[in-house]
């Protein structure tokens, strides 16, 4: 059972969007020009149409209004969500500052958007690994979702790379994604990622990690839907 991401992308997709100012042109493309009488000391009427006289005026885009309205929305969205995902950190782990706990929601974020993976198991993973803690250590785990040493070594990542908390959530969620797409199955994927491919494989373990995981997962984005809806 996949938890759906929140984003509104996730969350939250990214656009370019191209803006064009057609200065000098009315809405149908037409060049604007005021030809100003002027009546002469020799009662001669003359047109000037100089460019000196000529009146500018920049026509209001329609379509550029709407996807600037469509960019500000999903802005927006954004900085809610980034909001929503620092509160539950804070109501999970009080004792972190407030820069430690905009690192951790940033970090999953970033960790989410990046691969593609579901923010609200990144996040129940921290929780239940670390309690957002990036500095967390466990005999040879390291981070804010615990990646072991020869893991993140297999990815190029040292030690000090693993106390990051971009760089350990990067590698947790890749490795998750990995491991839930080779089973199939997000309980024995996250199995996986707590017992190891191997003990899965040889039948040694059981579910109870991944259930407490899932079950985090929910409550992660129960939490979020709720801040967002205000």
């Amino acid at each position: 059972m996949l938890v759906q991401t929140i984003f509104l992308s996730s969350t939250l997709a990214y656009a370019d969007e191209t803006l064009v100012n057609n200065t000098g042109s009315d809405a149908n493309g037409g060049f604007i020009a005021t030809q100003i009488e002027n009546e002469s000391t020799d009662e001669e009427d003359i047109n000037t149409e100089s460019p000196d006289n000529n009146i500018n005026v920049e026509p209001v885009n329609a379509e550029t209004a709407v996807v600037k309205e469509v960019k500000s929305a999903a802005e927006q969205e954004k900085i809610k969500l980034r909001s929503a995902v620092i509160s539950f950190i804070k109501s999970k782990n009080n004792r972190l500052s407030d820069a430690a706990a905009s690192k951790a929601a940033d970090a999953a974020i970033y960790a989410s958007n990046k691969n593609n993976f579901d923010i609200n198991i990144i996040l129940a993973v921290m929780w239940k690994e670390s309690y957002f803690t990036a500095s967390a250590r466990n005999s040879s785990c390291y981070g804010i979702m615990q990646v072991s040493k020869n893991t993140g070594a297999g990815f190029g990542f040292s030690v000090k790379d693993l106390l990051d908390p971009y760089r350990n959530a990067d590698v947790a969620s890749r490795l998750l994604k990995g491991q839930i797409s080779k089973y199939k199955n997000t309980v024995m994927g996250l199995t996986a990622y707590n017992a190891g491919s191997g003990n899965v494989s040889r039948g040694n373990y059981t579910t109870a990690y991944a259930n407490n995981v899932i079950s985090k997962s929910n409550a992660v984005k129960a939490y979020i839907n709720s801040y967002m809806s205000k």
